[in-house]
Order: C-alpha cells, then structure tokens, then sequence
C-alpha cells in the first residue's frame, strides 16, 4: 500500500519531469529561432549552400538552402539554387516547387523559367513545359536551346510538324552562335 506521502513525491517526481521536458523542448525551439535573427545566419547557409552546390554534393546544398530560405522567404536566388540542388538530386516536383516560388518573386527571371521547363519535361508533364518555354520566347528568348527542347516536347506529344519547326529555328540559332 501505497502511503500518501510517497503518492506526494511520485506526483512531485512526474511534475518535475514534465517541466524539465517542456525546458528541453522550448529551449531548442528558442535555439533554432534565435540563430535565425543572426544576421549572418542567412549568409552562412547561403554560402555553405554555395559550396556544396558547386563541389556537387547536392544534398548538404539542399539542406543548407532550406535553412537559409527559412530566414530569408523572398530571396529569388536562394529558392533557385534549392530548386537547383533539388534537381541535381532528382527531387523533380521539390525543384519545380522550389523554382515556381522564385518565379512569384521574379517573374522575369529567364533562367529560373527556362529550368522550369525542363523540370516540367522531366516529370512528363509537356504541356506545362510548352507554356515556360513559349514564356521564355514572348519574352524575347532567342536560345537555341529553347527552341530544341521545344521541339523535344512537340516530338514527345506527336506533333510532328511544331517538332520540325522549332529544330530548325534551334538550327537557324544555332548557326548564328558559330560565326
């Protein structure tokens, strides 16, 4: 039989624990928040991304680049570099997330679009990657590159004759690169 004074102590015993959980817990919570308001918190996740991007090891890019997005939402060129870590890694639909979310901030960013596309051709969605790449064009593009993935996409959904018309423009850029 359980005396009341030990019922005291174990009741003491579990309030105790609990405290020193939520101590824990809101201590780690202050900690991860706290080093955002660093302001070269941004800055070192950035460049550490920078780094790893460049060296090719794409997943300590992209776990950099989430904390520095967390810090700075509205950066375009840290939500393009993610989006491109992510497609180093073949994370196609966090890429393609990841570029559209650089896109709402930077809506005339050529390249930001163009990888779009063909992360949109690469998760076999054409028709989305048709309308990057006609972007891209109305907005002055004249990359051969354009033009020969558009062709891809147009072989890809069967139409033959868009195909053949965007290989020869891609040609026809092509050839001016070459003089």
């Amino acid at each position: 039989m359980i005396l009341r004074s030990e019922k005291r102590i174990w009741k003491y015993i579990w309030i105790l624990l609990i405290i020193m959980f939520m101590v824990t817990v809101s201590g780690i919570y202050f900690k991860e928040n706290f080093e955002r308001l660093d302001p070269e918190y941004y800055t070192k996740h950035f460049q550490m991304g920078s780094y790893y991007l460049k060296e090719g090891v794409f997943d300590l890019a992209s776990r950099e680049f989430e904390k520095a997005v967390k810090a700075r939402t509205e950066s375009v060129d840290v939500h393009y570099r993610l989006a491109i870590a992510y497609l180093r890694q073949g994370k196609l639909e966090e890429a393609s997330q990841s570029f559209e979310k650089a896109l709402e901030i930077s809506p005339g960013h050529p390249d930001i679009r163009y990888f779009l596309g063909n992360t949109y051709q690469r998760m076999g969605k054409p028709e989305l990657a048709l309308r990057e790449y006609r972007r891209l064009i109305e907005k002055g593009s004249d990359s051969y590159e354009v033009f020969n993935n558009m062709g891809m996409v147009y072989m890809k959904l069967g139409d033959r004759e868009n195909a053949l018309q965007a290989f020869e423009k891609a040609q026809e850029r092509l050839a001016r690169l070459k003089k």
